[in-house]
């Protein structure tokens, strides 16, 4: 009964996954949690990050690398090592591809308008759109919930008790939308009717490793600490007299 946000993800985070995290992110559907995914919004391919290998949960080591034999035209004599990956978007039936958005007269993008087609009630019928990247669904299990120019950006499909939705802009989720282009019920219906819910930004290196004294604080063990200074100061003023 938990749900999961994985917001901010690149291209190359859902087509080089770790084999460790893609097990985590099953075990973690199938259990019954929700995973929501957000991408970085990129006006078009040139803006999207280059491919790179990731880890995109805590607590998952990195695969040893496996050995890939060169190709001809490559005069290097060591053998390339590349990290074993998974691609989350083939395996769950998905393509990505981008359309370029509008440009204003200083030649930024425009935010366009995504449109609710098989939204459920309450939902806004209409929302700002700042990416140009679309999905391609090759799984009729996907229920397209927005589109923009009639192609989905926002999915969602269950995983037996559990759930995931996609969604090709983080916008919606920033800060600054929530101060001039707020969707409480949208949030509200993404987040579900689960207890508890997780931010996860390890991928954007954001992570906290607390030490030993940041554990003590954590669970409140301070008095212990305190006690067993006070059983060391007596064992020694015990021992040094007569």
């Amino acid at each position: 009964r938990r749900v999961l946000f994985l917001l901010g993800t690149t291209r190359s985070d859902l087509e080089f996954l770790s084999p460790d995290d893609d097990n985590t992110l099953q075990n973690f559907l199938l259990s019954g949690g929700r995973i929501v995914i957000s991408l970085l919004p990129a006006a078009n391919l040139a803006q999207e990050p280059g491919l790179f290998f990731t880890n995109s949960l805590p607590l998952s080591a990195r695969p040893s690398p496996k050995r890939q034999p060169l190709s001809r035209d490559n005069t290097n004599s060591e053998p390339l090592l590349v990290p074993q990956s998974v691609s989350l978007l083939a395996k769950i039936g998905l393509g990505l591809q981008y359309d370029n958005l509008s440009l204003d007269e200083d030649g930024r993008s425009r935010s366009e308008l995504a449109q609710a087609v098989h939204a459920p009630s309450g939902l806004p019928p209409l929302i700002s759109w700042h990416s140009g990247a679309y999905f391609l669904v090759m799984d009729t299990n996907w229920q397209t919930l927005y589109e923009r120019k009639n192609h989905p950006v926002i999915l969602q499909r269950a995983y037996g008790p559990g759930s995931l939705v996609l969604s090709t802009d983080s916008y919606l989720l920033s800060n600054e939308a929530l101060r001039r282009e707020r969707h409480p019920e949208l949030l509200a219906w993404l987040a579900g009717p689960r207890r508890d819910i997780i931010f996860d930004e390890t991928h954007l290196g954001v992570e906290e490793r607390p030490g030993v004294a940041g554990l003590m604080r954590q669970y409140h063990l301070q008095g212990v600490l305190m006690a067993l200074a006070l059983l060391a100061v007596l064992f020694v003023w015990k021992n040094s007299l007569p």
